[in-house]
């Protein structure tokens, strides 16, 4: 996964080795990856929007428990964190108007599907 323009550990798309890595199933209850999220998506898990940016906060979260501030997984979590809030907050100003919400929905979750598919892929 590239983040910043460096390359961040897998910690994002794949959960640790349990042998390797106890310390992190020690820090992180509820454990989440980005492959994770691909394949609720993949078996039509999500029945809205929010249960997936649910998801995506817990991986941001998780990130920020087992990572070093400074660190490039720490500093892509926080970009991560960024588009959810830049997302949030495009649909509070939304609510208003039913029809540019849900135009604005659709959008969010196709930019959220293709940010994941690109995250996945690199």
């Amino acid at each position: 996964m590239i983040c910043r323009g460096q390359t961040v550990h897998n910690e994002f798309l794949d959960l640790p080795s349990r042998e390797t890595n106890p310390k992190y199933y020690d820090l992180v209850q509820h454990p989440i990856s980005l492959n994770l999220i691909k394949q609720k998506i993949d078996q039509d898990l999500y029945d809205d929007f929010s249960s997936f940016e649910f998801d995506l906060q817990l991986l941001v979260n998780n990130a920020r428990t087992v990572s070093q501030s400074g660190s490039q997984n720490y500093a892509c979590a926080i970009v991560i964190q960024k588009i959810l809030s830049a997302s949030k907050e495009e649909q509070n100003e939304d609510l208003e108007n039913p029809v540019k919400n849900f135009f604005s929905f659709s959008f969010s979750f196709f930019f959220f599907f293709f940010f994941l598919i690109i995250i996945i892929l690199h």
